[in-house]
């Protein structure tokens, strides 16, 4: 079993409607993973991110593990993916953590929203 470690998913900063995704991360011998996103500072009507978890597989294609609510206020929200957690919609799941992954982030709202913001995560196990 892996030991814990920590790493920058994204680096804070400001999003736009365009949203985006991280880099694949490449599991190696870990069970799980939390992610912590840190809404820093917003602009426009209503904005919001949403942070999806996924699997990616050999080709490339990716299947959604987690997906966050519509993040609006600023504030901390953790995602956890792990198996024995105690599943809570769109912030828990007992699912494993694949091979590989990455985090994709939207952002909602109207009048050209943008959200500040950053991810930061740590496997588990």
């Amino acid at each position: 079993m892996g030991i814990n470690r920590n790493f920058e998913v994204k680096a804070s900063s400001e999003v736009g409607a365009a949203g985006g995704s991280s880099i694949t991360f490449v599991n190696r011998d870990h069970k799980g993973l939390v992610l912590t996103i840190d809404n820093t500072a917003e602009s426009g009507t209503n904005p919001t991110v949403t942070v999806t978890i996924s699997g990616v597989d050999d080709t490339g294609d990716t299947w959604t593990i987690l997906a966050s609510t519509a993040l609006a206020a600023q504030a901390v929200t953790t995602l956890t993916v792990c198996p024995g957690s105690t599943p809570a919609a769109n912030v828990v799941t007992d699912l494993p953590l694949p091979r590989r992954w990455k985090a994709s982030w939207a952002i909602g709202g109207t009048d050209t929203p943008k959200v500040t913001f950053r991810i930061g995560g740590a496997y588990v196990g």
